[in-house]
């Protein structure tokens, strides 16, 4: 009987487990179906390209694949914009490049993910477990995770979800640039099969993303149809990594060359982690024991057809000026500039670009560059030139020649004058994609290099009238500029590389062309003498009277002769703006000598740093405020009569000051501007601790005390007209302005607040003495005082006039 038990209990267990079995097989089979189902792929609806990773295209589905065959490969991924917003503030433009990573693929059951290695933390090391624990400490990221589509040659993945995303964070800049909250409408948004290819060393890929939200700032509506979507168009490229051919080049801090940087754990214990070497392109010569030799390949950069002549032919002499660069470190005919062949792609990699690119307000250049971020091998340089820059040079110039005046008038001079300084914006930029950074110091030594950030000199003739016609701008490439790609290109071998470069340092010091980048140079409240945007001379001051010179005879001149007669009359005031604020950025220059400092970026053991003489400081104070005189604050009578407000149909926009007195010019609104301009420099807090900190430290007679001295003891003239002693009056008030807010400031140091509040303690009992005069600013200047010394915390300051944009000139 037990037996037979058994026996039934088998046969049971035995059915169960056929059955369980049947089950789990028709289960797999089901979800295999519904998986191919979901996949929806049949290899014949995909129409295929071969290259470094197949491509496959399915119209019927809009998917888009690609074939690994290599898990173990890594490669380079980078995200741009093929079309852009078109502004400048929320800063996506067309040709934009991303950041460039280093990926690799991972299988994880069905999906393959592209990960992205950590390369600023490394161990270079011939012991695989070193390399490894560097690598195991410091996270990864995932790019993308995709399902396999197929696996019977190689690894089908569907890589649409990537294509089709907000790869270059477009969603995240809007929202910073307080536009409003958008989406990715995948409803709306597609792979451009037509953008899609693959090449032996690339694959290219591209999608049209629709964004959906509310607009909630101008600037996006300005530049979109519609508030509520806007689209653009969105570029990914997988590039195979280059092979080891490539020289890593040592960075120094005098060379020029912007760098990459990491940590190398596996560097001796008496060795810096910190590894850094130079960004540059590949190039080697053909002979490399001749002194001049061509290249085996050489460095072409196209030019986007899109240009219009004559831009067209002043961008491609501007940048082809590299070449005289490239032949001084050892080269012939190693840089070449030629138009971008018909059909090709701006963002496949292949092709190294200057491309011309359209915003609705002018705004910056920029030389952007692909770059092996294990080597800092550049594998593409990317110029992007914003269209408007020439019509704001082509408007200085129209402000300072009359070209309308008669009917033999001309504006070929004006048009000369632009296409020059499009030409040296090219050779920048490109000069940029070359590696190089700027130099700002390098108009103080004869405009030595197109890295500078170059003002128009123009001066007057005899006859009082101003020259446009040689000389503005700078033509060809600079002596630094020469230095620095030897540096940057001089063939050598890995044994010999030390001392070429060695060799190369010793020119750039021997040359005496100072060379101070952007740190020192960008914040107005900079220390550095010579290292300034947009400023001219080696003596600053000097130059600052000369401007001025220029700047009074073009306010005198400026009449309707200046501007198109087949325009409005109100367009004189966008010609006057440039002309008014004419010196802005020579008295940012001037000012960086009160508190400054010479020094440079020495080796260690070499450098010095000493503050600039007290009596030069001196002498600028004086001449700054020379330019807060009336007689320069004051606009012409025959401006004011000439400007009349905006018609019907037009606006100034942001290129004309401002003001509160409606449709009518505010000259007082241009004076604050001018005024707040000035003291903002001189009385900036680091400046006034630096200051006051020099007298203490080298005991110099020139304090903070003797500088608000040399503001307050400014002469007065009882004959003004009413016109001037309100300007006058401004000043003393935009003075006190600037003096509380440095009282606010958290930066300013204890001892510089002292000084402060006993001045404004005494401008407090002046002012309340003062109070019946009939100067209106006297009672707004004793309540602003009053108000901020006793009740502080109810304090809210007042905003600063501001001038309307100047960089990019």
């Amino acid at each position: 009987m037990s037996t037979v038990i058994a026996d039934k209990s088998y046969i049971y267990r035995m059915t169960r487990s056929i059955h369980l079995s049947c089950l789990l097989t028709l289960f797999l089979s089901t979800l295999l179906h519904a998986q191919k189902s979901q996949n929806n792929f049949q290899l014949e609806d995909y129409t295929v390209q071969e290259g470094f990773l197949p491509v496959y295209y399915s119209e019927k589905s809009g998917k888009v694949l690609i074939k690994i065959t290599d898990l173990d490969q890594e490669l380079l991924y980078n995200s741009g914009l093929t079309s852009g917003l078109g502004s400048n503030d929320i800063g996506l433009d067309r040709g934009q490049l991303g950041g460039v990573k280093l990926v690799y693929w991972k299988r994880t059951g069905p999906r393959v993910m592209l990960m992205q290695k950590n390369t600023r933390y490394r161990a270079v090391s011939d012991n695989p477990a070193e390399a490894n624990s560097v690598q195991e400490a410091f996270a990864e990221s995932v790019v993308g995770s995709f399902p396999i589509m197929d696996e019977s040659d190689g690894l089908i993945i569907d890589i649409t979800s990537l294509v089709v995303s907000d790869a270059h964070g477009t969603v995240s800049r809007v929202a910073a640039r307080k536009q409003g909250q958008f989406k990715l409408d995948s409803k709306k948004s597609a792979v451009l099969a037509e953008q899609c290819h693959a090449f032996p060393d690339n694959v290219e890929l591209e999608a049209l993303l629709t964004f959906t939200g509310e607009a909630k700032g101008d600037w996006l509506r300005s530049v979109s149809p519609d508030s509520r979507s806007f689209a653009v168009r969105q570029h990914h490229s997988l590039i195979r990594l280059p092979d080891d051919g490539y020289q890593m080049r040592p960075y120094h801090i005098r060379s020029g060359y912007m760098n990459i940087q990491y940590s190398d754990y596996a560097q001796p214990i008496d060795q810096s982690l910190e590894q850094r070497y130079i960004r540059r392109h590949r190039l080697s010569p053909k002979n490399p024991n001749a002194s001049t030799s061509e290249p085996v390949e050489p460095i072409i950069y196209y030019l986007d057809p899109g240009c219009p002549e004559p831009i067209r032919s002043a961008l491609l002499e501007g940048a082809a000026w590299w070449n005289e660069a490239f032949e001084a470190a050892g080269y012939k005919d190693a840089f070449r500039v030629e138009m971008l062949p018909e059909g090709a792609h701006p963002l496949d990699v292949r092709y190294n670009i200057i491309q011309w690119v359209h915003r609705s307000t002018r705004g910056w250049s920029y030389g952007g560059s692909v770059i092996d971020p294990r080597t800092g091998e550049i594998i593409k340089g990317h110029v992007s030139l914003g269209s408007l820059r020439v019509r704001q040079d082509f408007l200085i110039a129209q402000g300072l020649r009359a070209a309308f005046d008669s009917d033999s008038s001309s504006t070929d001079p004006l048009v000369r004058m632009a296409l020059a300084r499009l030409r040296q914006l090219s050779a920048h930029e490109v000069g940029h994609t070359l590696g190089l950074l700027h130099n700002f110091a390098a108009s103080t030594a004869d405009r030595s290099s197109v890295m500078d950030y170059p003002h128009p000199y123009v001066w007057e003739y005899a006859d009082g009238s101003i020259q446009l016609d040689s000389g503005v701008y700078a033509v060809g490439i600079g002596d630094w500029d020469k230095l620095a790609i030897k540096y940057g290109y001089t063939h050598a071998s890995d044994a010999e590389q030390p001392e070429v470069l060695a060799a190369a340092l010793q020119d750039i010091d021997e040359s005496g062309i100072p060379f101070i980048s952007d740190r020192d140079a960008r914040d107005p409240a900079g220390a550095h003498p010579d290292a300034h945007l947009w400023d001219n001379g080696a003596d600053l001051m000097e130059e600052l009277h000369r401007l001025r010179k220029v700047r009074s005879i073009a306010m005198r001149e400026l009449d309707a002769g200046h501007i198109d007669p087949e325009g409005p009359q109100s367009y004189l005031q966008n010609v006057f703006v440039p002309i008014y604020y004419m010196t802005r950025y020579q008295e940012e220059a001037v000012a960086k000598m009160i508190a400054g400092y010479t020094y440079d970026y020495s080796d260690a053991g070499e450098g010095k740093i000493a503050p600039i003489h007290q009596d030069k400081q001196r002498e600028a104070i004086q001449i700054l405020l020379q330019g807060l005189e009336i007689s320069r604050l004051t606009i012409p009578d025959t401006i004011i009569a000439s400007i009349i407000p905006q018609p019907q149909g037009y606006s100034g926009g942001r290129e004309i000051v401002q003001g509160a007195t409606g449709p009518i010019m505010d000259v007082y609104a241009y004076a604050g501007a001018q005024i707040d301009h000035v003291y903002g420099l001189v009385l900036h807090p680091e400046r006034l601790n630096r200051l006051q900190m020099q007298s203490e430290v080298y005991r110099h007679d020139f304090d903070v005390a003797e500088l608000l001295d040399y503001i307050q003891n400014q002469p007065y003239d009882r004959d003004w007209s009413p016109y001037e002693q309100r300007l006058y009056d401004l000043g003393q008030y935009r003075y006190v302005k600037q003096l509380i807010r440095v009282a606010r400031d958290p930066r300013t140091h204890d001892s510089v607040l002292s000084i402060v509040l006993v001045r404004l303690g005494t401008q407090r009992y002046i002012s309340r003495l003062r109070r019946q005069d009939r100067s209106p600013y006297t009672i707004p200047i004793w309540r602003e005082v009053e108000l901020f010394l006793t009740q502080p915390t109810d304090y809210t300051p007042s905003p600063r006039y501001e001038m309307p944009p100047g960089s990019p000139i």
